[in-house]
């Protein structure tokens, strides 16, 4: 248990890539595009997807994945929206969800089993896109092919100083896996389709604030 917590912490922090707080400067894809300046090639993938689209709390998405931690799958589900930032764990039979207003900075923990929602008192404090590790994928970029659980796939690779980050791609140039530093994320979807239910915390929910 404690160890699929720490891969959770690790998940948000590696992909809550939330942009700058009101009134603060500066557009989050061009940022994420120049992270990448003269390493990952423009017209990749990567640029599209790592470098624009997830670098950006604006335009919505949504990307679900699987992971495997000693045996046991954690499902993820992550949406954005018009600078919000939803987050659901899905593990044993559990759900953890949590909202992120990369606008004002505040912080929800959602428990819908109790009706109850916990809010931050104070602002997080501001995060850049991939701040930690993945400002450092700035060493080399790679493509080729690579099997994975059995089926052969196109791959781009961004390697820094001992972190990487792999992408998957089908024939059709689906996304099917990520490799972040040799965690494996399997692509169950990701497109600009999202729930607008994600980013609503019903009125009857208790809101308390830690």
């Amino acid at each position: 248990m404690k160890k699929i917590l720490a891969v959770v912490l690790c998940i948000i922090l590696t992909f809550l890539f939330v942009a700058c707080k009101e009134g603060e400067g500066g557009n989050v894809s061009q940022q994420g595009e120049s992270m990448y300046s003269g390493v990952v090639e423009k017209d990749s993938k990567m640029m599209e997807i790592i470098g624009s689209t997830l670098n950006d709390v604006k335009n919505p998405y949504t990307l679900i994945y699987k992971i495997n931690v000693d045996g046991t799958e954690l499902r993820i589900t992550q949406a954005v929206k018009d600078g919000m930032v939803y987050m659901e764990f899905d593990y044993q039979n559990s759900t953890i969800k949590n909202l992120y207003d990369a606008v004002t900075g505040y912080n929800y923990a959602i428990y819908d089993s109790e009706k109850l929602v916990f809010k931050s008192t104070q602002p997080q404090t501001k995060i850049e896109p991939f701040d930690n590790p993945f400002n450092e994928l700035n060493k080399t970029f790679t493509r080729g092919e690579e099997e994975v659980n059995g089926t052969v796939y196109n791959y781009e690779k961004a390697t820094g100083d001992n972190v990487y980050l792999t992408l998957y791609f089908d024939a059709n140039g689906k996304l099917c896996y990520m490799d972040s530093n040799g965690t494996l994320m399997e692509i169950v979807a990701y497109d600009a389709t999202i729930d607008n239910a994600y980013f609503d915390i019903p009125d009857d929910y208790m809101m308390m604030e830690m």
